[in-house]
């Protein structure tokens, strides 16, 4: 599976769209499914995004439930958990659309600039000379400290 663009500025993705659409029927099939399942499939419409507009909207259901189960069984990718139906819903819609799927190139042309940043202690952000800051609460920094995803926040 590749991308492909074409004169008139347009993404595609390029050979086999039913791949994505057997991975999405196995998992809606399934009971359950390993966080490492997850990440892989996560992985997969996050590369297909880039021919599919509002892609990314519909894997962020999925990405919290994996991040949360991950916390939930400390770091275990090979752990299983079960799908809320929220994320249900989000995988059909990616099931009607990748077959079709197409996006136009973007132009790097940007009006605003937006930097955020978080550490175990806190977060922060700026924007057009503003910016703000804060400490995470005793109980979230817990929380994220005693989690393997806390020893990696990178971006807010």
């Amino acid at each position: 599976m590749g991308i492909r663009y074409n004169s008139h500025h347009v993404l595609r993705i390029a050979g086999n769209q039913t791949e994505v659409q057997t991975w999405i029927a196995q998992v809606l099939a399934a009971s359950s499914l390993t966080i490492r399942q997850s990440a892989s499939l996560v992985g997969l419409l996050n590369f297909c995004c880039t021919a599919l507009t509002y892609g990314r909207t519909h894997i962020k259901s999925l990405e919290r439930e994996r991040i949360r189960a991950l916390s939930l069984h400390r770091g275990d990718f090979d752990a299983k958990f079960r799908l809320d139906s929220s994320v249900h819903s989000h995988l059909l819609w990616w099931n009607d659309k990748v077959a079709g799927a197409t996006a136009p190139i973007r132009k790097l042309v940007f009006s605003l600039e937006f930097s955020s940043d978080a550490s175990p202690s806190g977060w922060g952000s700026y924007c057009q000379g503003r910016s703000t800051r804060g400490f995470w609460a005793r109980k979230k920094r817990t929380i994220l400290m005693s989690s393997n995803f806390g020893r990696h926040v990178s971006r807010l």
